[in-house]
């Protein structure tokens, strides 16, 4: 479990506040960033009941489901996760305590849900609440978005200027130049993000999603092979390495 809390702090820069109260909710992000939602909701059943409608911690939980949601697709339970939180305004006490606390990257990853939602207004208020990797890059992912490709790559570029030893910049900026069919450049920042983050199957998976549009399948399935050892239970992960095994028999 030690090395799923290691690997969250490689891949986003940082973790919940040190407090061991928050122990469940470390380690059920960490199991997020694996896509393993399963596990994830079991390090959530060990919060208490006082934890759980904490102003701050409560809303936590929240966060997580919404953006697991997300990433499986299913944008209207997103939807109803993060209405669940409540008011985000700017000075509201989870935003607030989240700030003071160093962890704005919580608000940014809820700023994905929120766009996701329709509300990009408050998405881009949240955004506004810390200047961190996931809060550039999620900027990024929305003035791309919006069709501001020149607005995206200065996010993505602050985003890897900020921790160009992180990998998380690296990867949404090569999602998003294969999004816009430059494939070299997608897998020349794939590979960036690889090397800084060897263990986090994100960026393997994009980088096999993008040599499957190259039409090199063998060699994606050898992305896809390698991302499994570090997210095992990721079913969409799963479903694109059958998909390609297919090709080959």
């Amino acid at each position: 479990m030690l090395r799923l809390i290691e690997d969250d702090r490689a891949v986003n820069g940082s973790g919940v506040w040190a407090d061991s109260s928050a122990a469940g909710i470390l380690i059920a992000r960490a199991q997020a960033n694996l896509h393993d939602p399963a596990g994830a909701e079991l390090a959530l059943h060990t919060l208490s009941a006082d934890q759980k409608n904490a102003a701050v911690l409560g809303a936590l939980p929240h966060i997580i489901r919404s953006t697991l949601a997300l990433d499986a697709g299913n944008k209207r339970l997103a939807a109803t996760e993060f209405s669940a939180i409540g008011s985000m305004a700017p000075a509201s006490p989870v935003v607030v305590d989240l700030i003071s606390k160093g962890q704005a990257d919580w608000l940014c990853s809820l700023a994905r849900v929120a766009n996701a939602s329709g509300d990009t207004a408050e998405a881009v208020s949240l955004l506004r609440s810390g200047r961190s990797v996931d809060c550039y890059r999620y900027s990024g992912d929305i003035f791309d978005g919006r069709n501001d490709w020149a607005g995206a790559q200065q996010a993505y570029t602050s985003a890897v200027t900020l921790a160009s030893d992180l990998p998380a910049g690296y990867y949404s900026w090569g999602a998003a130049l294969a999004r816009h069919g430059d494939f070299d450049g997608a897998i020349a920042k794939l590979q960036a993000a690889n090397q800084r983050g060897p263990h986090w199957a994100d960026s393997l998976k994009a980088w096999g999603d993008v040599l499957v549009r190259q039409g090199h399948p063998q060699e994606a399935l050898t992305k896809y092979d390698e991302a499994l050892k570090y997210a095992p239970h990721w079913k969409q992960l799963k479903q694109a390495r059958d998909t390609v095994a297919k090709l080959g028999s």
